[in-house]
């Protein structure tokens, strides 16, 4: 979709798949402040720009190489595996990250402990922030170089599969434009958006199986050190009350 119609969907679907993630943020438990949710989302932001110009790059060197397929299926077979495995690529790059330069994604502080219900602007390192900016980017492209491997490799079955899906709509060229465009993107998008949110943030507040088991026994005693002193204050308030 060239032209003014063309960027006005993009930005539109840009806006759609966002509002996902503030959903997502708004029913979190507990919710992190603003401020940190802006600077979690706004990793994203920037690197999905960066992805857009380095999508434009790879779809030039791949139709190079391609001997079947049409644009759609070519496209539609980018932003599923872009969604998918490349989320999954991200993931474990993220995580090789942090062991090689010593960082805690989303903590930007620079401390060993950041209390996500209670920052403050003000406490903000900056230079750890654009770190995990020029991070993200890296293991971005190096997401990219992965995937576009993956689909030189299996191109032929994923074109098949991609043909398979929109052969239903084979006789509607404007509605397969339309689902290849619009819907599959939503839809990609904002999984991709809220996966990528769940890893990005402090990984002291994830709680999910797969993630918890990457925590360190640093990390794991710290918390039990937290939990024994909020106890043991508990304890001297109460026996203060009973002198």
């Amino acid at each position: 979709m060239p032209g003014f119609f063309g960027l006005f969907t993009q930005a539109l679907l840009g806006v759609l798949s966002f509002s996902t993630l503030i959903l997502k943020w708004y029913y979190e438990e507990p919710r992190r402040k603003l401020a940190v949710f802006g600077f979690d989302s706004s990793k994203q932001l920037i690197g999905a720009i960066f992805m857009h110009v380095l999508n434009i790059i790879v779809a030039s060197i791949i139709s190079g190489f391609k001997t079947r397929g049409d644009p759609c299926e070519w496209y539609a077979v980018n932003v599923l595996v872009d969604c998918t495995l490349g989320v999954l690529v991200s993931y474990y790059l993220l995580l090789l990250s942090q062991q090689v330069f010593r960082y805690q994604s989303g903590n930007y502080t620079g401390g060993e402990h950041q209390d996500d219900t209670d920052f403050c602007f003000k406490e903000v390192n900056w230079r750890a922030y654009w770190e995990q900016v020029g991070i993200w980017l890296l293991i971005q492209c190096g997401m990219k170089v992965i995937t576009m491997i993956f689909l030189l490799i299996f191109a032929r079955p994923l074109i098949w599969i991609a043909g398979t899906l929109l052969w239903p709509f084979s006789s509607f060229p404007k509605t397969t434009l339309m689902v290849v465009m619009v819907i599959l993107p939503l839809v990609t998008n904002s999984f991709q958006f809220w996966m990528t949110d769940a890893f990005l943030m402090f990984h002291e507040r994830i709680k999910t199986p797969l993630l918890s088991k990457h925590t360190s026994r640093q990390d794991a005693a710290r918390a039990q050190r937290r939990q024994q002193e909020q106890r043991e204050g508990r304890e001297g308030r109460d026996c203060g009350r009973v002198c």
